[in-house]
């Protein structure tokens, strides 16, 4: 259990530049669309231990959704974050994050493009454009996990 001013004290621990290293080991980006014209992006962070992702979760206003899930490693805990909430994590880690630098570059594109419209894309020029940001967050997730680095 997780204790108030263990959450206060690890908030001064919790910087910009460590979310950055922790993000580019244990998260990742998505960006996704369905029904013709909605689309969101965010990211995910995965860890065995849930203190750590509730305390980065509680920084930034327990947004997302925060739970359980089954790995090849037996049950970890995933912190999902998507739509206009996902930007003030993505802003603080943006310039620390290394290797996977782009995928949060195009997120962040991605995601203040939508906000800018409402959540549905408003011409046909939108709807390709955001298709095309979410096919190289793809790409870049696939080459990531083909070479071992994401």
């Amino acid at each position: 259990m997780i204790h108030d001013e263990d959450v206060s004290i690890s908030f001064d621990r919790i910087t910009s530049e460590w979310l950055a290293g922790f993000f580019d080991g244990e998260g990742s980006i998505m960006a996704q669309s369905w029904n013709g014209r909605n689309a969101t992006a965010g990211f995910t962070l995965t860890q065995k231990d849930i203190r750590i992702l509730t305390m980065i979760q509680a920084r930034f206003g327990y947004v997302g959704e925060l739970g359980p899930i089954k790995s090849v490693n037996g049950i970890c805990h995933r912190w999902r974050c998507r739509g206009a909430p996902a930007i003030p994590f993505l802003r603080a880690i943006q310039p620390f994050v290394i290797c996977k630098k782009r995928q949060v570059d195009l997120a962040i594109c991605f995601l203040e493009a939508i906000a800018a419209n409402s959540r549905k894309w408003q011409s046909d020029q939108d709807h390709e454009d955001r298709l095309r940001i979410a096919d190289e967050i793809h790409r870049l997730n696939q080459e990531g996990n083909k070479s071992g680095v994401q």
